[in-house]
């Protein structure tokens, strides 16, 4: 600031500079904002209020980004032993070796499954041949079941033609109304 020259001014110019200046730094609100910008017109100031400020600032900075690497390193450090006590949860529960996890993990990105209980009962249903059908007694589909005709005079054909031209005689006839 030192190239700043007040030659030239008028004494109530320079009064008028000064109280302006006083108002500003007197005042709460203005005063941080007021010291930042003579602070910025010659760096080499030296101002303890935003100085001391400033450097609490890039310390606490430091320090936090120090925090959030060790934060983040504990995170991932938390979530593959989770991971890895999933893994062998599944490998004592299920009976599954470590390439039946890996298959797993695999059916759990494919499929979208969250759990790996769920992902392992899947795979393990998948592997099962489907349990064949019990034996039934009855008529299979190549079989065909003997029918006692004797109610319909032998020919059932013939009684069903005979049925329906009773049936069409009476609706022409009226017996039966449609």
């Amino acid at each position: 600031m030192s190239d700043v020259s007040l030659e030239g001014l008028s004494q109530e110019a320079i009064v008028g500079l000064a109280q302006i200046a006083k108002g500003l730094s007197d005042n709460p609100e203005t005063r941080t904002g007021f010291l930042s910008l003579a602070k910025k017109a010659d760096p080499s100031m030296s101002i303890p209020e935003l100085d001391i400020a400033n450097q609490i600032t890039s310390a606490v900075a430091e320090e936090r980004a120090k925090r959030e690497a060790l934060e983040a390193k504990i995170i991932e450090r938390d979530a593959r032993e989770n991971v890895m006590n999933r893994r062998d949860a599944l490998k004592k529960s299920k009976g599954l070796s470590d390439a039946d996890v890996a298959e797993v993990e695999k059916i759990m990105v494919e499929k979208g499954i969250s759990n790996h209980d769920t992902a392992a009962e899947f795979m393990v249903a998948q592997r099962q041949s489907a349990k064949p059908t019990p034996y039934q007694a009855g008529f299979g589909s190549h079989q065909k079941p003997q029918v006692d005709t004797k109610p319909y005079g032998g020919n059932i054909a013939q009684w069903a033609r005979n049925e329906a031209a009773n049936t069409i005689s009476d609706i022409q006839s009226g017996r039966i109304k449609v």
